[in-house]
């Protein structure tokens, strides 16, 4: 049991990782003049070079991935916030981070979040790292409707945090405050997959 949830956790670090170095590029285009707006597609040549591994993840379909970037305390809020009326009544699962280094501002933004995912009806299903900043969350989790798994600091102890509810799959570096936002439901369903392992191996 303990190799699976091992290997289990490779596959969400593996993953985390492709959309990372995905993020990575997408800034630097943006920074350099090479992208103009947030908002972009992946039908873009700018961005498609950057994909070959996510692209597979479509297993031949013909389906386009539409990324948006966002960074700042109010991008991060933007990301968050994004999709959410449109997947109420659902159910949302990903791996948290720790907030360790986040900013404070975000702290009152992340409390009320939860409130509105809980009046949208969209209920949480979690992994998350075992961390004294995150014990404001765990006091309310059943209050909100999540759905929490605590797993030890030294397996898990990202800062980045990955969610998915619907087709849309979001990827949160909280200390830095940049988010990617990936609409493909594709992708939503390997996140999903990912989970649902680690999930039974926690």
């Amino acid at each position: 049991m303990l190799n699976d949830h091992n290997r289990c956790f490779a596959q969400v670090i593996y993953f985390a990782d492709l959309l990372k170095n995905l993020f990575d590029d997408l800034r630097r285009k943006a920074k350099g003049g090479f992208i103009e707006k947030e908002n972009f597609g992946i039908g873009d040549k700018s961005a498609r070079a950057t994909l070959p591994k996510l692209n597979a993840l479509r297993q031949g379909t013909r389906e386009k991935v539409n990324v948006s970037y966002y960074e700042g305390l109010e991008g991060i809020k933007q990301a968050s916030d994004y999709n959410l009326k449109e997947n109420q009544g659902k159910e949302m699962v990903g791996f948290y981070a720790h907030v360790e280094g986040m900013p404070e501002e975000l702290l009152p933004y992340f409390d009320e979040y939860g409130k509105r995912l809980n009046t949208l009806g969209i209920t949480v299903r979690a992994v998350a790292p075992e961390s004294p900043s995150l014990s404001r969350y765990r006091k309310v989790d059943k209050n909100l409707g999540r759905d929490v798994k605590v797993v030890p600091k030294e397996e898990y102890s990202s800062i980045v945090a990955l969610e998915t509810v619907g087709e849309t799959t979001k990827l949160t570096d909280l200390k830095n405050l940049q988010a990617l936002v990936i609409e493909n439901a594709e992708v939503a369903k390997t996140v999903r997959q990912i989970f649902e392992m680690v999930w039974r191996a926690t």
